[in-house]
This record gives C-alpha cells, structure tokens and sequence, in this order.
C-alpha cells in the first residue's frame, strides 16, 4: 500500500470509532474550515481599488486613461445619469 492509502484507511478507520456527536463535530470543523479557505483566497484575489480622481471632465477623464501606466490598472466608473465618476487604481 502506498503511503496516501494507508493515511486514508488509518483516517476512515479513526472516524469509524467516534462517537455520532464526534463525527458531526468533525465534520462541521472540516467544512468550516475547507469553506474558510476557499473564502480567504477569493478574498485575496480581489483588487484593492483606491479612488484616485473624482468629478473629472469626459476630457479629464479620458487623458488620463490614454497614459495607460504598465504598473496601475485603473477602472473607470461611469453612471446612467453622465455624473462623472470616480477613476479608480488598482
């Protein structure tokens, strides 16, 4: 048996010798924990977007845009009634 196999059957093995409370009790702890990582890296993965102009003209608006920095990403909000909007940097 290779060494995964064996950490798997010793594991069922364990679990099988708990008492009913045990294994709702680990079994919650491992979803909350599996579903803790999973929010945890969406979380990281999110941009941090810092407002960096505000009120800005269309033409404002759009020379900033057209300077294209390699190291900012912006994003630009824009709303159904033309209020300019915030230019955000990432």
């Amino acid at each position: 048996m290779n060494p995964i196999q064996t950490f798997f059957s010793q594991l069922s093995e364990r679990f099988a010798t708990l008492s009913q409370g045990q294994k709702v009790a680990a079994l919650v702890l491992a979803t909350v924990t599996i579903g803790s990582i999973l929010a945890m890296s969406f979380w990281i993965k999110t941009p941090d977007l810092q407002l960096l102009y505000a009120n800005l003209s269309e033409q404002d608006a759009s020379a900033i845009v057209e300077l294209k920095h390699p190291t900012f990403n912006y994003c630009m909000q824009t709303s159904a009634n033309k209020t300019p909007q915030p230019l955000l940097i990432i």
